[in-house]
């Protein structure tokens, strides 16, 4: 199966690179790299530096290749180098090659703290759907309904933190000055914990600045924290309790994206009940971190079946059925290849990812 993940893969990417009329997301090259470092780790370094070189003057990285589709790159670059350092050998090569585009990391970093936190509580203002990887209707206005939404969208923390962390993790490894990154992560995640964590629900909510109200909503999103480090452990037991009475039923796929509860639940549909690789991917680095290694390892497992079972799509039905394809959008989608690559390496799981 790898190997046919790996062929998924690579004639995803190239046909990438045929000019059509749809518009490029380098966010989804960008997932694609995750697996490519497996395949060819030259060709998902480079990727990474394509992705660099868009840069713009304050430090923002363009979501789209075309700037009328709007929004800033989801912060995924410093992950995916960290976890290319943890799988190379020669680390001295790795970090040489790495050195020269450290900075235009920490700047992608610090665009956030320094242009989308105006209240400078450590807590980042999204302005566009685009932006973040979970666009769940009830926390995201349908387009149109807002002109310019202010969203702080508590799913996105779960990279932005892991991406912080990862920052500084290299940082060190460079002997290179992270200081900024470091209050950055301890304010972000003090007023994480001090204005979107619900005691009640053992969740986090998105707040909408413009109306200066939470947003509660049955999105997973709210779990999602768990991936960046931002709960403690107290907290961390009181999301796998949520986790598992809200997103976990016999006949349903692991993990649903909206609770299973929730009469708004429709599991055929895209951020309201579907199965997203993604989603798992980030789900099961957080229930290691957490020691949850037996949640994450059902988790890894339910979604290597899953893709097997059914090809590499976007999504999935979180409902079981007996008969017909649980696949969700067009087939031989590259990221989930690449999602699966990282997940069926991992053979012994660990009990934490730091």
């Amino acid at each position: 199966m790898a190997i046919a993940a790996s062929a998924v893969l690579e004639s995803w990417y190239h046909a990438q690179l045929k000019e059509t009329e749809e518009p490029q997301d380098p966010w989804q090259i960008l997932l694609a790299s995750v697996g490519l470092s497996y395949v060819d780790v030259a060709l998902a370094q480079k990727i990474l530096e394509d992705s660099l070189s868009q840069q713009q003057n304050d430090g923002s990285i363009p979501r789209f290749l075309d700037p009328t589709f709007g929004g800033v790159m989801i912060p995924i670059h410093p992950i995916l180098a960290w976890m290319w350092y943890r799988q190379t050998k020669d680390k001295t090569a790795f970090l040489a090659w790495l050195r020269p585009l450290f900075p235009r990391l920490t700047a992608a970093q610090e665009y956030w703290y320094f242009h989308r936190d105006a209240q400078e509580e450590g807590l980042i203002t999204l302005q566009n759907a685009t932006e973040t990887f979970l666009p769940t209707p009830g926390i995201w206005p349908v387009a149109g309904e807002t002109e310019s939404p202010q969203i702080q969208d508590a799913a996105w923390y779960a990279v932005f933190c892991w991406a912080n962390e990862c920052l500084i993790d290299l940082g060190k490894a460079l002997k290179t000055d992270v200081s900024n990154i470091i209050e950055g992560q301890e304010l972000t995640i003090y007023s994480l914990n001090d204005k979107l964590w619900d005691e009640e629900y053992g969740i986090y909510r998105s707040f909408d600045v413009t109306q200066n109200q939470s947003i509660l909503s049955g999105s997973i999103g709210g779990l999602m924290q768990l991936a960046g480090g931002i709960p403690n452990q107290e907290q961390a037991e009181m999301m796998r309790q949520a986790l598992e009475s809200n997103f976990i039923q016999a006949q349903h796929c692991w993990l649903p994206t909206y609770s299973l509860n929730s009469p708004q639940t429709q599991t055929d549909q895209l951020f309201l009940g579907n199965v997203d690789p993604l989603v798992n991917w980030l789900m099961y680095y957080g229930l290691l971190r957490y020691d949850f290694v037996d949640l994450a390892e059902r988790l890894r497992r339910s979604t290597l079946q899953l893709i097997k079972e059914y090809g590499f799509y976007p999504a999935y039905d979180a409902l079981q059925k007996e008969v017909g394809n649980l696949g969700l959008g067009n087939g031989n989608y590259g990221p989930t290849a690449a999602i699966y690559l990282d997940l069926a390496a991992k053979r012994i799981v660990r009990s934490s990812i730091k």
